[in-house]
């Protein structure tokens, strides 16, 4: 201390301050490195989660043979015969036949999920000329079935009956048919 003054840090506390800005920089390095891991696992969860719902998209087709590509749950549906909408079945079928007639068999879809390569026969007569008689409304358009139905992953899907083009409207939410909601 030629000078008459004393070094402020000794040689112990000049290494310990080293070794604490050391750890300092290792800890915002580490900091860091976390933050964009977690970024690219966000993104990455975010991209694999579009790609699985692309790959399940589902796609319910109504026909005389229903016809089912992926999973769907069956939400809400809707029968009008001739422009009068149906509560079940068995009102749809006594309207068509012109007497009261009950399905030989029906299925009851509501919530139910419908796998990839499932068909679901919604309702069976064993009368030929109801059958018949079904089949030329809907040929006319005078029988229309509307439904919806959600994937997996809650994205939601209406179908009309009276559209040219069988093509699916992606939805928010499944509509609400009130008092012509069918019964099924």
């Amino acid at each position: 201390m030629a000078d008459g003054r004393k070094d402020s840090l000794t040689q112990a506390e000049r290494i310990f301050v080293r070794i604490n800005i050391a750890q300092t920089v290792l800890a915002l390095a580490g900091l860091f490195t976390g933050a964009v891991a977690l970024y690219a696992a966000l993104n990455e969860s975010e991209a694999v989660r579009r790609q699985s719902a692309a790959a399940v998209w589902p796609y319910v087709q109504l026909s005389t043979i229903d016809f089912v590509n992926e999973s769907a749950r069956m939400e809400v549906m809707r029968v009008r015969i001739e422009g009068a909408a149906q509560a079940d079945w068995a009102e749809a079928l006594t309207h068509v036949a012109g007497e009261t007639l009950a399905p030989s068999m029906q299925s009851s879809t509501a919530g139910r999920v419908i796998r990839p390569g499932e068909s679901l026969d919604l309702m069976a007569t064993r009368r030929p000329d109801v059958v018949a008689a079904l089949q030329s409304l809907v040929a006319t358009g005078e029988a229309q079935l509307d439904y919806c139905y959600c994937s997996i992953f809650d994205e939601c899907w209406t179908m009309t009956g009276a559209t040219a083009d069988p093509t699916p409207e992606r939805v928010k939410k499944c509509p609400d048919y009130g008092d012509e909601r069918f019964r099924y």
